[in-house]
């Protein structure tokens, strides 16, 4: 199984190779489920929590540059992510 396919699918996401904030949600493989869910999944969950947290907070004007694409790198990093504020 490839982690790096998931949320992929053509024929569940109009844009799979798109990063779209607004995208609705669907199940996916991310971190798992019941008893094979990561242990890990909270504390990374946190971690983003935190770190969004903290940067809206020093940077409260903080947003996606308009017109610039948001470049993925596999599998599932924004590798270029244009922000203005």
């Amino acid at each position: 199984m490839a982690f790096g396919g998931a949320d992929r699918d053509g024929t569940r996401h109009p844009r799979p190779d798109t990063f779209d904030l607004t995208r609705p949600p669907v199940r996916h493989l991310a971190f798992g489920r019941g008893v094979r869910s990561c242990p890990g999944s909270q504390l990374a969950r946190e971690q983003l929590n935190l770190t969004l947290q903290e940067l809206t907070g020093r940077l409260p004007g903080l947003r996606l540059a308009e017109g610039q694409p948001v470049a993925m790198d596999p599998p599932l990093a924004p590798g270029r992510l244009h922000l203005t504020w």
